[in-house]
């Protein structure tokens, strides 16, 4: 269930699937026993990641973080921006040759090591998804700010006011008592 309205969906590159092609291409020549099966192991990846990227949204609104992704299994991340700590940017010799980056969430209490808790490859202008994410996680850390602000201030103040109600309260017993003692 989506909280707030949708700010921005990210367009995905299209260069994302020659990127994971040519490093499948790269790992079955390193493994020198897979280079007969070089073609169908190319034709598996470009399926796979053309449905892949065909399947994988990516969606920010005002309150969360929401990704679909998968083909066979399919998983949905809803992910608070308030629990956000960091939205890392990152990128190789091959992701540059096709202007790509990659994108790792990053939660407070997250488990899972280095890897993030989300990493997606290939969002166009991901710098500028990214910032727009960490401009809106700011944006309501400062209204949760100004709210426990103002609930911090409005307790202080029923507190004064209880206080000065017992201070009103004490002041007309003393004047009670004294005035009993002047008339008896």
């Amino acid at each position: 269930m989506r909280k707030g309205k949708v700010l921005q969906e990210a367009e995905l590159d299209p260069n994302a699937v020659k990127y994971q092609l040519v490093s499948a291409l790269i790992m079955v020549c390193c493994t020198v026993v897979f280079i007969p099966l070089l073609p169908f192991i190319l034709l598996w990846v470009f399926y796979y990641y053309t449905r892949y990227y065909e399947s994988l949204r990516i969606v920010l609104t005002t309150r969360e973080l929401i990704v679909h992704r998968g083909i066979w299994i399919r998983e949905e991340k809803t992910i608070p921006l308030e629990k956000v700590t960091d939205l890392a940017l990152g990128d190789g010799p091959i992701m540059r040759k096709f202007g790509l980056k990659s994108m790792r969430v990053e939660t407070a209490g997250q488990t899972g090591g280095m890897e993030g808790l989300v990493k997606v490859i290939g969002i166009v202008n991901c710098p500028d998804f990214r910032d727009l994410a960490l401009l809106q996680r700011d944006r309501i850390s400062d209204q949760d700010d100004t709210v426990s602000k103002k609930a911090s201030r409005s307790s202080s103040d029923a507190s004064e006011a209880q206080t000065l109600t017992d201070i009103r309260d004490t002041l007309h017993r003393i004047e009670k008592l004294l005035q009993q003692q002047k008339t008896g």
